[in-house]
């Protein structure tokens, strides 16, 4: 696309590594709390709180895991895909 086509849509090379960098840190996170949802004292769940050891509790846990799961496998697809489109932006010179 010519710079002077580059439209509302188009953006910038750092941007692009900025949001990969922080959807890699955003999966960080979400792995260090999936390991560690056991260690927490209570979950809140709209409003109420459980005690660690009740059924609600290991229910909540056990939503609260895929729930996170799942928002690390769209936080890794995402950071893929702005990745390379700034490797390819970089490789291709367009800086």
């Amino acid at each position: 696309m010519s710079s002077s086509k580059k439209g509302f849509f188009y953006i910038p090379t750092w941007a692009l590594i900025l949001l990969s960098i922080v959807a890699a840190g955003s999966i960080l996170f979400e792995v260090f709390i999936i390991f560690n949802i056991g260690t927490f004292e209570t979950i809140a769940v709209n409003g109420i709180e459980y005690p660690q050891g009740s059924e609600q509790y290991s229910s909540a846990a056990e939503t609260l895991k895929q729930y996170l799961g799942i928002s690390a496998a769209v936080s890794l697809i995402f950071s893929f895909v702005t990745g390379s489109f700034a490797y390819r932006r970089i490789k291709n010179q367009k800086i």
